[in-house]
């Protein structure tokens, strides 16, 4: 018999929500290290990680990549640097995503601008991130064209509801333990540096 978990991922998988990793050579692009949270569990903080972060000092190093994806931190606590970095390279590089936890009204300039956000629900969201996540959700189904990407604790324990029409991919899982290897294949981690937000 298959658990609730199970039959939850096997209908969005029916609906056509697709589960895998890019093949795209990736630049992931920490633009700042400000986070509201102080999860024990944040990657940023793991030294392996911070080993494999090269600082960006030449926005131009990112025109190779295929994808870019900009992380934090918290991305929407710098929405005006974020905006500006995503006009600076619009042009130049196929696929942008933002990678955000937090609602920011101001996510509707952001998707006007990139291919996809992906958005996360963390284990200890409170109702404000339920609510903000909603408010995401409602914002998406405007974007049809767009590329929305879900990623779920399994440890929420505050009921949501989702509506899986609107999300190219929705991921289920538990964060990456230090031990676990973090960064994919064909993946690039930087650090933003002043330099490439001036």
């Amino acid at each position: 018999m298959k658990t609730r978990k199970e039959k939850f991922l096997l209908a969005l998988k029916d609906k056509g929500i697709s589960f895998g990793k890019s093949e795209n050579k990736v630049a992931r692009v920490l633009i700042t290290e400000k986070c509201n949270r102080n999860c024990s569990y944040c990657v940023n903080n793991y030294d392996a990680i911070q080993k494999q972060m090269k600082p960006l000092d030449n926005i131009e190093e990112l025109y190779e990549y295929d994808e870019v994806c900009i992380t934090g931190g918290e991305p929407t606590l710098v929405i005006d640097d974020v905006l500006a970095f995503i006009a600076r390279i619009r042009d130049k590089v196929k696929t942008i995503y933002l990678y955000t936890a937090q609602w920011n009204p101001r996510l509707a300039e952001v998707v006007k601008l990139v291919d996809g956000i992906h958005y996360t629900l963390h284990e200890n969201a409170v109702a404000y991130d339920i609510n903000g996540f909603l408010n995401f959700q409602d914002m998406v189904a405007k974007y049809p064209e767009k590329s929305f990407r879900l990623g779920i604790s399994p440890d929420v324990e505050i009921p949501v509801s989702i509506f899986p029409n609107r999300w190219k991919r929705v991921e289920v899982r538990t964060w990456l333990s230090e031990s676990d290897d973090c960064i994919c294949v064909g993946e690039t981690l930087f650090r933003m540096t002043e330099s490439c937000l001036l």
